[in-house]
């Protein structure tokens, strides 16, 4: 029997992480501060942590901020304390760039709720970053290897 070692992380290696203990010991404060810290886990999990593993960019808690890195550029956008504001259609997402204080405007659905949690707020910018760098279709050397890799014989 062959028995090779699988890389299991996510498919752009990309995610929530925290930057050091301090991150680590404010989130579990926050998940302590509900009635029951498995079930906020499990929420923050589903609603942060796995759509951030369908982005190439990062989120990242130092204990205090919340961070979006750039999966592409590789820039880092610390979120701001202050609350989005709605205009028509477009919500604007305080963020602050190289010292510099900015907005990310992200076009808003209709019927979709405006986060006003920060690790959500970075969850929905990341999407965002994505969705602008993201070729809408498909190369015909993108589209082989796609489907080498589902259909190939083993």
């Amino acid at each position: 029997m062959n028995i090779q070692k699988t890389n299991c992380s996510p498919a752009f290696g990309m995610a929530f992480r925290v930057n050091n203990y301090k991150g680590a010991k404010a989130l579990a404060e926050k998940f302590h501060s509900f009635s029951d810290p498995v079930v906020a886990e499990k929420a923050f999990v589903k609603e942060v942590v796995k759509p951030l593993e369908k982005v190439k960019s990062d989120v990242l808690f130092d204990g205090t901020d919340v961070f979006v890195i750039d999966g592409y550029t590789k820039d880092k956008y610390k979120l701001l304390d202050e609350m989005p504001v709605t205009h028509n259609n477009t919500v604007m997402y305080p963020v602050q760039h190289e010292g510099k204080n900015t907005t990310f405007d992200v076009y808003k659905g209709a019927d979709e709720e405006v986060p006003k949690d920060k690790f959500k707020i970075g969850v929905k910018i990341a999407e965002f970053i994505e969705s602008f760098r993201k070729p809408l279709v498909e190369s015909t050397e993108e589209t082989a290897g796609r489907l080498y890799s589902l259909y190939k014989e083993v």
